[in-house]
């Protein structure tokens, strides 16, 4: 695999933007993949819900030439500065079966759906899982409140998604390589007060960055990489292991 083209879906998001800004600096062609209009509108860009298979169909039939996926796409779960919220007992059934149905579902469907438009050919996709995939999130982080259960269930299903997605596409194609990220808390508009408790918790004492995830994506793309499969790679700053 010489091509050096990327598909990022979820391009529009924090993560999802700066890789394409980053990934295009270095003479890289993206092609950005999202629900919502680019921010900034540069580049090739398609307006795909990967919720709706129609879509990843799409998606797949014209881009199948591209070996490298990158999936930023999906719910999050941001606890603002101010908001109300209950404990696990007040979630939401449906809201956690949506959370389920936009991170695990859909993903598996693109991943699956690429993974055969690529057979024969080879690939590298990277999904993310989150260390609260990992570890339960602290309940003293948010002021009392909950981060959803949705969501760190959901991130600790694509991780181990990715295991089984990882070993058994490189049974049926030698060179499909499936990995994953999971990033710490990424700095994102949060209250001092909430990043001030992060960093007390946290041994690289600070809130992550979306450029401190930038080496560990490359490494999992770069062709050189042979014998990650179905990895997570831990960027926290040592959250989950102290």
């Amino acid at each position: 695999m010489k091509n050096s083209d990327i598909i990022i879906t979820g391009s529009s998001g924090l993560i999802g933007s700066y890789l394409t800004a980053h990934f295009m600096s270095l003479g890289r062609r993206v092609v950005q993949i999202d629900i919502g209009n680019p921010k900034p509108a540069t580049g090739e860009f398609k307006v795909l819900d990967l919720r709706c298979h129609d879509d990843v169909n799409v998606m797949c039939e014209l881009y199948a030439d591209i070996p490298t996926l990158i999936n930023c796409f999906g719910a999050n779960d941001h606890v603002r500065p101010g908001e109300v919220r209950g404990t696990i007992l007040d979630v939401d059934t449906d809201v956690f079966r949506d959370m389920l149905n936009d991170n695990v579902v859909a993903l598996f469907n693109v991943c699956k759906q690429y993974a055969k438009v690529r057979m024969g050919r080879g690939c590298r996709i990277v999904n993310f899982g989150a260390s609260t995939g990992i570890v339960s999130p602290r309940t003293d982080m948010y002021g009392g409140l909950h981060k959803h259960v949705g969501y760190s269930t959901s991130k600790a299903a694509v991780i181990h998604m990715t295991r089984i997605l990882g070993t058994h596409l490189i049974t049926l194609d030698p060179e499909m390589f499936i990995n994953c990220i999971s990033p710490g808390g990424i700095e994102n508009g949060q209250g001092k007060d909430f990043m001030s408790r992060y960093s007390q918790h946290t041994p690289a004492h600070r809130m992550g960055s979306v450029a401190d995830l930038v080496p560990a994506i490359e490494m999992l793309i770069d062709e050189r990489n042979r014998y990650m499969v179905g990895e997570k790679v831990v960027v926290d700053g040592g959250w989950c292991v102290q």
